[in-house]
């Protein structure tokens, strides 16, 4: 995948992280809008789509944001602690709904599963 193709709309990402149960005391819908407008270089207003190295950075600062301490010591632990806590939960949720033909989640499977498969391809080349 090009690094400038789009990978997921914004308002997708927004659902994602919600239905991925990120937000919490440090986390929330107005922090991932500061750091996804800081990775696309414009307002939340203006931002439509997100590439997948805009979603990558994002969902690094996002794991800083999280878990902070862990992140100081080791940066990809963080990050690998909130796919394993949050994203790979959801993936499960979601194909339980898709098993039970529920439309619980409105933002398409292949969304995420797209974004599973290229994040385990981006963890086994790096």
């Amino acid at each position: 995948m090009d690094s400038g193709e789009v990978f997921i709309t914004y308002t997708n990402f927004l659902k994602v992280m919600r239905d991925s149960q990120i937000f919490d005391e440090k986390v929330n819908q107005n922090t991932i809008s500061i750091i996804i407008s800081k990775e696309c270089n414009a307002t939340t207003n203006m931002i439509k789509h997100i590439t997948f190295e805009q979603f990558l950075n994002a969902i690094l600062r996002i794991s800083e944001t999280k878990y902070e301490e862990l992140f100081k010591k080791h940066p990809k632990s963080a990050l690998k602690e909130l796919l394993k806590r949050n994203i790979l939960p959801l993936l499960k949720r979601i194909e339980a709904a898709v098993e039970k033909q529920s439309d619980e989640f409105q933002y398409s499977l292949y969304t995420v599963s797209e974004l599973t498969l290229k994040l385990i391809v981006y963890n086994e080349d790096t």
